[in-house]
């Protein structure tokens, strides 16, 4: 990240195609991959790297329902406006904004390829009324000022900053676009055991393993 330009560009909901044709486009992705795999090629040389990381490691019920209830126990009141830094596919956004006709969301990303398979894949199938109230920021974390009732920075993004002072910008920024009673989830990883390379036993996800290295 140190040498990517600080910038963030406001990435709108507004897509020049509808559900009928996201269907017929995964039809025709099926269609290929069982001729790739007539081919030779093996599942993982067409896996889904994004489908497959939402299935093995993502649980955006029971994050978005831990968000709520804590939220609630801590300050008293229904919290509303998420932001989800590092968002990716926005999977966890998407499930927040489904849970109440009130709440909205801020996904914020550096990266635009998972942003636009998010957009297509997770909001606008979620229908017309959520994708509105989803809002896609292609940028980095450490100047995104925009407000929320609270923030999630999950699975250890944040691990990507290397630098104290890079880490301290990021959760400076954080602190300063919350309201005045908002909180910050983020998922910590630490002790002795995170000082090496670790390698947990693979977990049989249905059709494939999934092993996580860390």
């Amino acid at each position: 990240l140190a040498s990517t330009p600080l910038s963030i560009m406001q990435r709108p909901v507004t897509p020049p195609y509808t559900s009928a044709v996201d269907s017929a486009v995964i039809d025709q992705v099926l269609a290929e991959k069982t001729a790739q795999l007539a081919l030779g090629k093996t599942l993982a040389d067409i896996a889904d790297k994004y489908a497959l990381y939402e299935h093995a490691v993502q649980s955006p019920e029971e994050d978005t329902e831990f968000f709520a209830n804590t939220f609630l126990q801590l300050r008293g009141r229904g919290a509303h406006v998420m932001r989800e830094d590092f968002a990716g596919t926005c999977l966890v956004s998407t499930q927040w904004v489904e849970r109440d006709s009130e709440n909205t969301a801020i996904c914020v990303d550096l990266d635009p390829e998972p942003l636009e398979w998010g957009l297509k894949r997770n909001i606008l199938p979620a229908g017309a009324d959520v994708a509105k109230r989803v809002r896609q920021i292609e940028g980095d974390v450490r100047l995104c000022y925009e407000h929320a009732d609270f923030i999630a920075s999950m699975n250890y993004s944040h691990n990507c900053f290397k630098t104290r002072a890079d880490l301290l910008r990021y959760f400076t920024v954080a602190r300063e676009s919350l309201v005045s009673d908002g909180v910050f989830f983020v998922e910590t990883y630490g002790g002795e055991a995170s000082l090496g390379v670790q390698e947990d036993e693979p977990r049989d996800c249905g059709g494939y393993l999934y092993t996580w290295q860390h």
